[in-house]
């Protein structure tokens, strides 16, 4: 994790298999993202509280010249609880699309208690293909 007002507190980039549960995270000042992802396969948020001063979940596909274009796929958050206070939104997908392809992304049993943006927001933008979105709020 990253300490408060320096970036994102957590980014899975380039990331397989991975599982985060049971965290709470308490962030405070810009751009203190709880959980964002960016080329993933195999990932799993759930059962964690996400107080923020951005976006919740930040989910995007950053920089495809120096991180390649990776696939996301089976991408789940589920049963969390975001509180967001000053920016951003509390769930906020496709801000950058810099990858080949999106698919099997799933978000479910998600609580946002408050909202400094909107409640979840897709600005798509660049030129992923999004496949198969299982159900988004």
């Amino acid at each position: 994790m990253r300490s408060f007002d320096t970036w994102w507190q957590s980014l899975f980039l380039n990331t397989i298999n991975a599982e985060v549960a049971h965290v709470n995270f308490f962030g405070v000042g810009m751009n203190t993202d709880g959980v964002d992802i960016d080329a993933v396969k195999n990932f799993l948020v759930r059962d964690s509280f996400l107080r923020v001063e951005d976006d919740g979940l930040g989910w995007h596909a950053l920089d495809a010249e120096a991180n390649g274009e990776m696939i996301t796929e089976n991408a789940v958050a589920d049963n969390l609880v975001i509180w967001n206070t000053k920016w951003g939104n509390g769930i906020r997908v496709g801000s950058s699309m810099e990858a080949q392809l999106w698919r099997d992304i799933t978000i479910r049993n998600v609580d946002i208690l408050k909202r400094a943006g909107c409640g979840i927001i897709s600005d798509f933008s660049d030129w992923a293909w999004l496949d198969n979105p299982k159900k988004m709020g």
